[in-house]
């Protein structure tokens, strides 16, 4: 996420205004960091550069269902780089 952004992103439940904490940048990118809404104090991860403007009280699981634990299928094979 770009440090820029901030300026432009506000608290999805009430529209407040967003504090940064940063933990890990690459020039101007926010790599690793939380947000924070001054007004109602939910907190939002930034993770690889992207910013997840889902509150940090929201269950792991609901907010990145891609990040649970799964086994690959043994059975299937991807023919190209996508995939499929």
């Amino acid at each position: 996420m770009k440090k820029d952004n901030l300026n432009i992103i506000c608290c999805p439940v009430c529209k407040g205004d967003m504090k940064l904490q940063v933990i890990k940048t690459s020039k101007d990118d926010v790599i690793e960091g939380t947000m924070r809404c001054e007004q109602c104090s939910n907190r939002y991860f930034i993770w690889n550069g992207t910013a997840f403007l889902v509150p940090a009280s929201v269950p792991l699981e609901a907010k990145y269902p891609f990040y649970i634990d799964r086994k690959p299928d043994e059975n299937s094979e991807c023919d190209n780089n996508n995939g499929t």
